[in-house]
């Protein structure tokens, strides 16, 4: 490097002291000719993390088996990315799709399973979302609370809006028509959306209702990594099933949707036993969870890496008291309780249920790993 700052002034006085010839090039345009626009890509790969999209990061460069041990309830409770993506149309209002990513995405308050297009556009890029949120809570029953009383298309599915964190424009969702596990997204930098609801509209949503109606049906034990460790090294965990069997039992009028248990990697390294059950409510989703952390003395770690953040703190240091907490702007309600210095419960619901509706189905939780 300190060589070439050295050559960078010879260089410089080379060119200043021989004029080219008139033959060794084609003459510089003129100082009025119109500038070349650039048009910014929509999806940014960094040399060293995610792609980021305009709906978050996709994590389409981890291992199926590195995902599995990442988000094994989330893969569950989805639609293969694979499938999500055929379902993206080739072409949105003229324009060919010309690059997208699927796979698990993360935004800033969920994760989940898509498949993303880019189009193009008179007014520039736009991006297309097919969102499976695996029944996430905090996304179903916001996107539930908003689509009350508001825009809709002309079949009658309600619109929903949402600004991005880190683009300009707005975010502009639509339901399938089908449960309400799956939804489409559309973004473009600037404008109000108007557009993109017209877009949305073209989609045909009958063979995505019909996926959604298809998949997320598994019930029981949760598929297992190859990057999982042996049963001998998670034999200081509870079994997963024993978990389940201390889970509330479902309420009269609820329906579940989503009911699971095994073993995964959480975001500090560290391997879980968990367990969870989802029902679907008249306002969203009911979801709760018994989430094993093992003894804090001895817990049982993997080396495995992957881009999904490896330094957030542990959960049970912001359950000193157990309490139910509800945010008006994700239109949802959360309680949560450690038990035992390992044993982690939480239910999450729609702000209708209300901290008090939690607080009463908290209170049917089983006695735990009996």
């Amino acid at each position: 490097m300190h060589s070439l700052r050295l050559l960078l002034p010879l260089l410089a006085a080379t060119a200043c002291s021989s004029a080219p010839a008139p033959s060794d090039g084609p003459p510089p345009p003129p100082d009025d000719a119109p500038a070349v626009s650039v048009e910014p890509p929509t999806l940014l790969r960094p040399p060293d993390g995610p792609m980021i999209t305009p709906f978050g990061r996709a994590l389409d460069a981890l291992e199926p088996d590195t995902a599995q041990l990442l988000y094994p309830e989330l893969l569950s409770n989805s639609a293969a990315p694979a499938d999500l993506e055929a379902l993206l149309p080739k072409e949105l209002g003229g324009f060919e799709r010309k690059e997208g990513v699927t796979g698990v995405q993360e935004d800033t308050d969920a994760s989940w399973v898509g498949a993303v297009g880019i189009y193009g556009g008179t007014h520039g890029n736009v991006a297309v979302a097919v969102r499976d949120t695996g029944w996430d809570p905090v996304v179903v029953n916001m996107l539930s609370a908003q689509a009350k009383g508001g825009e809709t298309l002309p079949d009658g599915r309600p619109v929903t809006r949402a600004s991005s964190v880190d683009r300009a424009g707005q975010h502009v969702q639509v339901g399938v028509g089908g449960a309400g596990r799956i939804i489409l997204m559309a973004q473009r930098d600037g404008g109000d959306g108007s557009d993109l609801i017209e877009l949305l509209a073209t989609i045909d949503p009958k063979p995505l209702a019909a996926l959604e109606a298809s998949t997320g049906l598994d019930r029981g034990p949760w598929k297992e990594s190859t990057r999982q460790p042996d049963p001998a090294a998670l034999a200081p965990l509870t079994p997963p099933a024993k978990l389940a069997a201390s889970l509330p039992k479902t309420p009269e009028g609820w329906t579940v949707v989503a009911d699971g248990h095994g073993f995964r990697r959480n975001d500090r390294r560290l391997m879980l036993s968990e367990a969870s059950r989802t029902w679907q409510v008249p306002d969203g989703v009911v979801r709760a969870t018994i989430t094993d952390l093992g003894d804090p003395a001895t817990p049982v770690t993997v080396p495995e890496t992957a881009w999904s953040r490896d330094d957030l703190p542990d959960l049970r240091d912001g359950l000193k008291k157990d309490a139910a907490r509800c945010s008006e702007e994700l239109a949802s309600c959360k309680w949560a309780q450690a038990r035992a210095g390992r044993f982690v419960l939480v239910l999450s619901g729609p702000e209708s249920l209300g901290a008090d509706g939690l607080t009463r189905l908290a209170k049917t939780f089983g006695t735990i790993g009996q």
